[in-house]
């Protein structure tokens, strides 16, 4: 029987009391889902607050300097190479684009530390990002 029929059956003639039985039982179900599902975002946001919490997690902090280096070094790299340049906007996302293609030495060691994707560096130094994910 479909769980919406035992929920809104109020007509039907029962002897034995089972329609009544499965409702309770159909509800109760339904209720520890409800329960089990909250209990388990809860849980995932504080998995993920734990892991965002700066002031606990070193791994964060070290994470954290080295790119801001790698970050230095590469716009060391655009200062050297190319003063006057204006960068568009795709290369100052993806910075790669030139290291590789001017430095493959410098491009070789970024893609070692750094992950090859698109606003890698961008994501990973915007606070506000962070504090968002904190307070969901």
């Amino acid at each position: 029987m479909p769980s919406t029929f035992i929920l809104q059956s109020n007509i039907i003639y029962d002897s034995t009391k089972i329609i009544s039985v499965m409702k309770r039982y159909v509800f109760d179900i339904l209720q520890q889902r409800k329960i089990l599902r909250h209990l388990l975002i809860e849980e995932l946001k504080k998995g993920i607050s734990n892991r965002l919490d700066t002031a606990n997690n070193a791994l964060y902090k070290k994470k954290k300097s080295l790119y801001w280096v790698c970050k230095k070094m590469i716009d060391i790299f655009f200062l050297q190479n190319f003063p006057d340049k204006v960068t568009t906007k795709k290369e100052g996302r993806e910075p790669f684009i030139l290291l590789k293609e001017y430095s493959p030495n410098l491009f070789l060691l970024m893609s070692d530390i750094l992950p090859y994707k698109e606003n890698s560096l961008d994501l990973f130094f915007k606070e506000s990002l962070i504090k968002k994910i904190k307070e969901v």
